[in-house]
């Protein structure tokens, strides 16, 4: 699948018990949902008890157990764990599937890291055995402690000169 370049959270003001959002997510765990009643109590909703979760790829819809207090609102949004558990074979038929779905929730977790802003700095990324870093301007590739590629991006005043 190509992972849209879409906000992976949504809110709405209640009313029913069923919800759409358009954001993919590969795993029911990576949805969390939130229910705000009208006196500001946050609630933890639990999959399975509050509700029910279908991924209609993309996107997905949420349908409420019961249906929520008159101006409460409903809090939607994807939370990727930040893990890559696949192990790829070493000799063989690369597996493209298995690659692509690891590539999308690579891009996933990155929206998720933009989408948090400045209050998450990142200066390293580690992903099984290979780690991603930033020296200055530039993004670094190691696998087990030894540089496998180096990346120069461009500088701003090489961006603007485009």
């Amino acid at each position: 699948m190509t992972v849209l370049n879409l906000v992976p959270n949504i809110t709405y003001e209640t009313g029913g018990v069923e919800y759409s959002f358009g954001f993919q997510f590969q795993n029911n765990e990576d949805i969390i949902v939130k229910l705000t009643d009208p006196l500001g109590s946050e609630s933890l909703l639990e999959e399975g008890v509050d509700y029910t979760l279908v991924n209609g790829e993309p996107g997905g819809t949420v349908t409420l157990s019961v249906e929520p207090e008159a101006g409460s609102s409903l809090y939607i949004y994807r939370s990727t764990d930040l893990s890559q558990a696949t192990d790829l074979p070493a000799t063989g038929v690369l597996p493209v599937e298995v690659v692509e779905r690891m590539i999308d929730r690579v891009v996933m977790m990155v929206q998720e890291i933009v989408l948090s802003g400045s209050d998450l700095l990142v200066n390293s990324l580690t992903i099984k055995d290979w780690k991603l870093s930033q020296e200055g301007n530039n993004i670094v590739t190691d696998k087990d402690g030894e540089r496998q590629g180096f990346y120069i991006a461009p500088t701003a005043a090489e961006t603007e000169e485009a």
